[in-house]
């Protein structure tokens, strides 16, 4: 099983790429892409045009997601310099507003996808993923679906990262734990850093969520 991924790739050309890296036909292939970060219409296009794949949807509160957003497109590619936090989570593109858009969408566009939850990563990521494995008709062992779990706890992620010399994963800047590829992982922890009126804002949003998401 290759997972790969293609960020900011038209869909028919990142398919394309996995195909021709594939080593058997009977290997399944995974394309992953984070996308709220496109316009409402290229989000639209997005789900349009993968709408006849098999799709599984990680879900994580948006506002948890917002924040972790900022810090990535703020320290570590450059992409945001309109402003901080604040201005982040109302940002038309980046904010809390597209989150939403972009889970909205997925729904709307996809027939039946999988839904997992970050959340329910947290609390049993074994039985996360094996609902997830055996929805696209693979078959691993549980003791290896163990076994992965264990290598890879988000403070051993973290560790590893902050001594790699791999630009994707290492800090950007040393002396600043947010810079971290692995911040904190946390659940709700977009309490320690939404302002009353940033926490109002994306709170109101959130309320606009498909019911599937179960928010």
């Amino acid at each position: 099983m290759i997972p790969m991924c293609f960020e900011d790739m038209p869909i028919e050309v990142a398919v394309e790429a996995a195909e021709n890296k594939r080593l058997r036909e009977d290997m399944p292939f995974l394309v992953f892409e984070h996308g709220n970060h496109l316009s409402p219409n290229k989000i639209h296009e997005f789900f349009q045009s993968i709408s006849g794949h098999r799709v599984v949807i990680l879900f994580r509160d948006p506002r948890d997601i917002v924040v972790s957003s900022y810090f990535q497109e703020s320290l570590r590619n450059g992409r945001y310099k309109a402003g901080d936090l604040h201005d982040f989570v109302k940002d038309p593109i980046f904010g809390i507003h597209s989150i939403v858009h972009y889970y909205n969408e997925a729904v709307k566009h996809i027939k039946a996808p999988l839904i997992i939850r970050y959340e329910d990563m947290h609390l049993d990521a074994a039985i996360v993923l094996s609902v997830l494995f055996s929805n696209l008709g693979v078959i691993i062992p549980r003791s290896r679906i163990l076994e992965s779990v264990a290598r890879t706890k988000f403070e051993d992620l973290q560790i590893e990262a902050r001594a790699s010399d791999n630009f994707r994963l290492a800090p950007t800047d040393s002396s600043n734990p947010e810079s971290q590829k692995f911040r904190k992982g946390q659940i709700g922890g977009f309490v320690d850093y939404l302002s009353p009126d940033s926490m109002e804002f994306a709170t109101n949003a959130v309320r606009h969520l498909d019911s599937r998401y179960g928010v």
